[in-house]
């Protein structure tokens, strides 16, 4: 069988894409209810395993390490805005206008910037909606995309390809010719 390499790559993502949409499926419909996630959260999860499913780990793991830590930043600064402002609608608008600056100002990675706002706006809305959730409420956004990290980790390293297992075979014997 003569397929292009470009075919077998294109089916092979879409295969992982499948593989840990299906794992985001399990988690939602078995797991999600034991960790008090909030709503939104399995979504986040599966839109995170999306975003970060490539053929090889290694893009892969670029990708929802980057997630990880805007998610971690925007929790930080969803927490001090939370404790500080508990629920202000004032309080917590100059908040916002000050940390849209600052992830516009320092030098992140696109998928910090983009990611870690919007979960900070998602968690300083929500405590201004309703603030009578806790102050933490960054931190269970931020355990939902650790999981969907770790579900993007596991579908893409799990099953190893023969392709894969021919890459990794040719990068040992190109590293012990030089």
């Amino acid at each position: 069988l003569n397929i292009p390499l470009q075919s077998v790559d294109r089916i092979e993502w879409a295969l992982r894409t499948a593989w840990t949409t299906l794992l985001c499926v399990i988690f939602v419909l078995f797991v999600e209810d034991m960790l008090a996630i909030p709503t939104a959260g399995s979504f986040l999860a599966q839109v995170i395993s999306v975003v970060g499913t490539f053929n090889t780990l290694g893009p892969s793991l670029q990708v929802v390490c980057q997630a990880c830590v805007g998610a971690f930043i925007a929790a930080i600064c969803a927490l001090i805005t939370n404790s500080i402002f508990n629920g202000n609608e004032i309080g917590s608008g100059f908040a916002i206008f000050l940390i849209s600056f600052g992830f516009g100002v320092f030098d992140l990675h696109p998928l910090n910037k983009k990611l870690g706002l919007a979960l900070a706006l998602i968690s300083i809305l929500t405590e201004v909606q309703n603030p009578e959730l806790p102050s933490s409420n960054g931190f269970r956004l931020l355990l939902t995309v650790i999981i969907g990290a770790t579900i993007t980790i596991f579908g893409v390293s799990f099953p190893r390809t023969r392709t894969t297992g021919n890459l990794i075979a040719a990068r040992l014997r190109d590293l012990s010719i030089a």
